[in-house]
């Protein structure tokens, strides 16, 4: 695992693969090994499709019941979820979640209000008064303005920045020990994303919580986690603190993200972007996912696949040829 020394890791994942249909089927998650230490933020980063989302739900439970998970390991806070009703208590209390878009994710037709109470009703046994008292703080705590007024509100009658700001309320509400914020800025403007990721900071910095951000912005990645993962067509490819990966990628995918990042060009023209696309699962692409569009590819790229080995300074990478 790729925890500094002492870490006490809150999720722990070894061999997770992830399908859909039958056995002959390849995994769209293919082999994950994974783990996040208590109080650490951790960026789950790749192109859209890349498995991000599916990783993600799979610790919190959520996935959908097509899916047929197998893990050599699969642990939250020594709890193995892979166990029936595992998420029982888990879901909500110890691990929150913050969807990508806010307004698909909160109810239409309850109030903001009401649906922070359900929250901390169900969660901390709160009731009249006291239930009233904690949404009016769950709602202040998000930085949203005159919370009585607001949680006689209804997710139509607010703003993108301010349902999302509802999401986070819902999402701490059980005092969580894993926030997982899926793309939490998408569709917001500049400012805004910044606003909520420095919410979501403080909170986790507070409460000393687990985050695990998934975006595929880089930039957004190296400026608030402690650690990047990255992820290619349901494959971790690369593992290492941030700084590092941003200094000396090793895996050509690495490489490529962060050539394609804008704050690492000084113009349009230096952008490179990344060719080809994700590869077809249902057209045995080789064994690794990257190699029909990697131009340091090599015959054994194509049979087999390279293992995410780390080395002194907690920098793994998944390469034959890495750089």
């Amino acid at each position: 695992m790729n925890l500094a020394v002492g870490t006490v890791p809150l999720v722990a994942i070894e061999g997770l693969s992830i399908r859909f249909g039958g056995d002959e089927r390849l995994p769209t998650v293919d082999a994950v090994d994974l783990a996040i230490g208590r109080g650490e933020t951790v960026a789950l980063v790749g192109e859209s499709g890349s498995g991000k989302t599916l990783l993600a739900h799979t610790i919190a439970g959520i996935l959908d019941p097509a899916a047929r998970v197998r893990a050599e390991r699969l642990e939250f806070a020594g709890v193995d979820l892979r166990s029936p009703n595992a998420f029982a208590d888990l879901r909500g209390r110890e691990i929150g979640i913050v969807f990508q878009n806010p307004r698909l994710a909160l109810n239409p037709v309850r109030t903001v209000g009401r649906q922070i109470a359900d929250v901390v009703h169900e969660h901390r046994g709160l009731r009249f008064r006291q239930l009233n008292a904690a949404v009016m703080a769950a709602l202040a705590a998000v930085r949203i303005p005159e919370p009585a007024a607001r949680a006689r509100s209804y997710p139509n009658e607010l703003s993108g920045g301010m349902c999302q700001r509802v999401m986070i309320a819902i999402a701490l509400a059980g005092n969580p020990s894993l926030l997982i914020a899926d793309e939490p800025t998408t569709g917001l403007d500049t400012t805004t994303q910044a606003a909520i990721l420095d919410l979501i900071l403080e909170h986790a910095r507070a409460r000393r919580m687990a985050t695990l951000f998934i975006t595929h912005d880089l930039a957004l990645a190296r400026a608030y986690a402690e650690r990047i993962v990255v992820m290619h067509a349901g494959q971790i490819v690369e593992e290492a603190p941030t700084d590092r990966l941003f200094a000396a990628p090793r895996h050509p995918y690495s490489a490529a993200l962060v050539g394609a990042t804008p704050a690492n060009a000084a113009t349009v023209a230096d952008l490179k972007g990344i060719p080809g696309k994700l590869p077809d699962l249902a057209a045995s692409p080789p064994a690794c996912r990257f190699a029909e569009r990697c131009a340091r590819v090599i015959p054994r790229c194509r049979s087999e696949r390279p293992v995410l080995a780390f080395d002194t300074r907690r920098h793994g990478v998944a390469c034959w040829m890495p750089l």
